[in-house]
């Protein structure tokens, strides 16, 4: 954004920029869970980041939709997610680890010392943008009131009222 019209960007802008730019090569679920949480706390840290807010919010809700659906009525389908998330966690790091550590990958899934297969990813996400409308007050509502209709729409149904 401030790179764009010539400005010298600050180095927490930059960062997240950086990342804006590749965040559609981030394909495992969780790492796109990992970064959709790391750029939307960015949010919070230095009003400078604001400018993003659209682009940080379109990925937060592309990432909702693919890995974190709402739930059924009934709540039927709640632990076959939950169990499909995680079996899709493990999976990944079976085949990413040769057979020399996959009883280590085996021991490492069994203990749930990985905190990301527990987060809640729209409550995180939803956490993180509370924080930023917090920190920010003021900037923060001038720059969610300029989202586009159909992205607000979206991050309304992502998140109900956060914004």
């Amino acid at each position: 954004a401030a790179a764009e019209r010539g400005l010298s960007s600050p180095p927490l802008l930059a960062f997240a920029e950086t990342w804006l730019s590749v965040v559609d090569s981030v394909l495992l679920s969780a790492q796109r869970r990992l970064t959709a949480v790391a750029l939307a706390s960015l949010l919070a840290l230095d009003p400078c980041v604001l400018p993003l807010l659209p682009e940080v919010l379109s990925y937060c809700v592309s990432v909702i939709v693919d890995l974190d659906p709402p739930p059924s009525a009934d709540g039927s389908e709640d632990a076959d997610l939950e169990s499909q998330r995680r079996a899709g966690t493990r999976r990944h790091r079976m085949q990413l680890s040769g057979s020399d550590h996959s009883a280590f990958h085996r021991r490492f899934d069994a203990s749930h010392v990985d905190p990301l297969g527990a987060l809640s990813l729209r409550a995180s996400l939803s956490a993180c943008i509370g924080s930023a409308s917090s920190a920010h007050g003021a900037h923060f509502k001038a720059c969610a009131a300029q989202l586009d209709p159909s992205l607000l729409e979206q991050i309304q149904l992502a998140f109900g009222d956060a914004l």
